[in-house]
């Protein structure tokens, strides 16, 4: 153990050398903190945009569901001049009837945050990990749905088991924009 008269003969530099490194990784630290915090808060800002996004998509498999429906036998796929997706109902005598958009699934943002999130907030990033499995299970449903669109006897049982799971999914995406936002995930974006 060395003495204190070693401590003592220490050149003042050695003390002001010590001292200055322990500012600059204080103001370091806090430099970091703030960058990590502003990342944070783009990130929910993002993603809480993503889960509304993803948002209209469950809307969507909920407006395709027609097994209550006692005048509908299937629903048909009809592609758009723009390289959408659209639906139709058709009804028992071959008519059609009410229909919509079958909108992309977005997966992109979930995939690349889901990573980094992981550097700044544990917390988030494992809602963020939750949310990337249920939008891969969104778009499973989506490719699903083009699948059987051709098959009228598989589209009853699909489309029980597909909104069990679009439900799912919601739970998982609302507790994430939850986590963003503090807010319920009600709204949904187009775009």
């Amino acid at each position: 153990m060395p003495s204190l008269s070693f401590v003592t003969t220490l050149p003042a530099a050695v003390y002001s050398a010590i001292f200055l490194f322990v500012i600059k990784e204080f103001v370091e630290w806090r430099r970091r903190r703030r960058t990590d915090l502003k990342k944070v808060s783009v990130y929910k800002r993002v993603l809480a945009f993503e889960c509304e996004r993803n948002h209209w998509f469950i809307k969507s498999i909920r407006g395709l569901d027609w097994l209550d429906d006692e005048e509908v036998s299937h629903y048909r796929i009809i592609p758009a001049a723009t390289g959408r997706q659209n639906y139709r109902l058709i009804r028992k005598n071959g008519a059609e009837g009410r229909g919509g958009m079958l909108p992309k699934v977005r997966i992109e943002a979930f995939e690349k945050l889901a990573v980094e999130a992981a550097f700044v907030d544990e917390e988030l990033a494992s809602k963020v990990s939750a949310a990337l499995g249920a939008v891969l299970e969104l778009q499973h449903l989506r490719d699903s749905v083009i699948e059987f669109s051709d098959d009228p006897v598989m589209q009853g049982g699909f489309l029980r088991y597909a909104k069990s799971e679009a439900e799912r999914s919601f739970e998982l995406l609302s507790a994430l924009y939850k986590a963003c936002t503090g807010k319920v995930l009600k709204d949904h974006h187009l775009r």
